[in-house]
């Protein structure tokens, strides 16, 4: 550890100028994540030993370990950091437990970052067209909830082949200001199905937010704002449905709303 510590500033110093970040790689116990690169991997560093990580190689022994491969030790591991270094350039993310893994491959060779890179634009531009639609959507839905003088209300839901958009008012009618923590969104069935972990074994199915406009964080009193979310669609009892938590930072003000999953199951394209 010592010796990484003195290390470190001269990696940064040397390399810092050829980073590259990637916000965060998923992983979990029952599978293994993997990242692959153009050159070897000459270091690697995580945050914490709640994670478990090793190279291979795609290649002779003699060119080095191109490969990383990631597993979390324990179920529902705490989030961590992870920093390599490969060639000249020093790669940084944020590791997160997932169960299910939505992706466990992850190609950062120069061949496939051009490609992914007119992909990730592609999305990124039918998203921007997709959520300028819901903008200006009439309202379809109306899911209330008031809470402590905050009044959360869903108004839009639309669906496509690839997930679920949401558009929700937040409206403060209280005198103090409200601070959004995070928002969550969880699949809930009513029926009990072969457990991957505790959440899966109470009949919960977290999901990760794919895109999202919060024009704001903290909503000051008398004051609405609307916030938009773009979600996995996954399949749960015609009797469940998806609950939505608004929790409010260093406060008690969290505020839910359930959504039948047969109104989402109907709602129209966009």
């Amino acid at each position: 550890m010592k010796k990484l510590r003195y290390l470190l500033p001269f990696l940064f110093i040397s390399f810092s100028i050829y980073s590259q970040k990637t916000d965060t790689i998923y992983v979990n116990s029952s599978a293994t994540t993997y990242l692959i690169f153009d050159e070897a991997i000459t270091l690697f560093n995580l945050g914490n030993t709640d994670f478990q990580a090793q190279t291979a190689s795609t290649t002779p022994s003699s060119m080095g370990s191109q490969v990383l491969l990631l597993k979390a030790k324990i179920p529902n591991a705490k989030p961590t950091t992870l920093l390599l270094t490969h060639g000249k350039q020093i790669y940084q993310t944020y590791l997160h437990y997932q169960e299910p893994l939505n992706q466990s491959f992850y190609d950062y060779r120069t061949e496939n970052q051009s490609k992914e890179a007119h992909n990730t634009m592609d999305e990124n531009l039918r998203l921007d067209d997709k959520f300028k639609k819901l903008a200006v959507s009439p309202m379809n839905v109306s899911y209330k909830k008031m809470q402590s003088g905050m009044l959360l209300r869903c108004e839009n839901i639309y669906t496509d082949a690839n997930g679920v958009y949401l558009k929700f008012s937040l409206s403060n009618e209280s005198s103090i200001a409200y601070e959004i923590d995070n928002v969550s969104f969880s699949y809930h069935s009513r029926m009990k199905k072969k457990a991957i972990n505790r959440l899966q074994s109470l009949g919960i199915e977290e999901v990760n937010i794919l895109k999202s406009i919060e024009p704001v964080k903290i909503l000051i009193s008398q004051k609405s704002e609307n916030y938009y979310y773009f979600i996995p669609l996954y399949a749960t009892t015609e009797n469940g449905f998806l609950e939505v938590v608004f929790r409010e930072k260093n406060g008690l003000r969290n505020i839910k709303i359930a959504i039948p999953f047969k109104k989402i199951l109907k709602a129209e394209m966009l």
